[in-house]
């Protein structure tokens, strides 16, 4: 799919992508370039793993962009694996601008899981309200030692349970370089950071003017792992709203 602007009419003509109010679970083969999707809302009423406007990418995605997307789960049901797209590999200059997505575990702003790496990812007015675990403002989980490189996150708010993060909810492995989130409010109950809920390595990081609550291992940067090779928190309130909470840090909550 190259060059052009897919609204949610477009997309409800190509069913192979995802489906619209009757989502199923599909693996796209295509590769996306200079694709944007625009003004498009999915829904799901049913429990339904793979939810988003792309459910299943196993191909490169590079220069598209996400605007005005609504994603939301409707109910009690017990969706997983929430975001833009759902499910992806490798992925690359992706813009996201006004999301708001609504689900229960796995939620994210681009990807709930990738299984390549993110590079040159920029987000803003992304809006997660995630009723259980893992949520991340672009990714919730990613294969080890995949390295995520410039990823911006800016005007947003997430919201989540438990391993909640600004950019990314829980990984293990080389989460990469050059990573900033600003003007942002991140909320959980354990686990919980202004860059990843749970992390084992953080290279260069920047957290500014961001408000991080939670319970226990909360931190500015990391709430629970380690590993920070360079990481700045400037103007950030981390706040645990729990009189018995633990591990609560302005940089990292508990460091391994």
């Amino acid at each position: 799919v190259d060059c052009g602007v897919i609204t949610e009419d477009e997309l409800k003509l190509i069913h192979a992508l995802n489906q619209i109010n009757d989502a199923k679970s599909v693996k796209v083969m295509w590769n996306y370039h200079g694709v944007k999707f625009e003004n498009i809302k999915v829904t799901a009423d049913r429990a339904i793993n793979y939810l988003g406007v792309i459910a299943n990418c196993k191909a490169s995605v590079d220069d598209i962009e996400f605007k005005q997307i609504v994603i939301e789960t409707n109910g009690n049901n017990q969706s997983s694996y929430v975001g833009c797209i759902a499910s992806g590999d490798i992925m690359k200059n992706v813009v996201l601008d006004d999301i708001n997505i609504k689900g229960i575990n796995y939620v994210a702003g681009l990807v709930a899981y990738n299984d390549m790496g993110l590079d040159t990812i920029t987000a803003k007015k992304v809006i997660i309200n995630a009723t259980g675990n893992n949520v991340g403002g672009l990714v919730t989980l990613s294969n080890m030692y995949k390295t995520f490189i410039n990823l911006e996150v800016e005007d947003s708010e997430i919201s989540g349970t438990n391993y909640v993060g600004g950019l990314v909810a829980n990984y293990n492995g080389n989460t990469g370089n050059t990573l900033k989130i600003s003007n942002s409010k991140i909320t959980g109950n354990t686990n919980v950071g202004g860059i990843a809920g749970y992390c084992t390595n953080v290279v260069k990081c920047t957290v500014i003017d961001c408000e991080i609550i939670g319970k226990s291992y909360v931190g500015g940067v990391i709430g629970d792992g380690g590993n920070l090779h360079y990481g700045a928190v400037e103007n950030t309130n981390v706040i645990s709203d729990d009189i018995n909470s633990v591990k609560v840090g302005g940089i990292i909550g508990n460091d391994r």
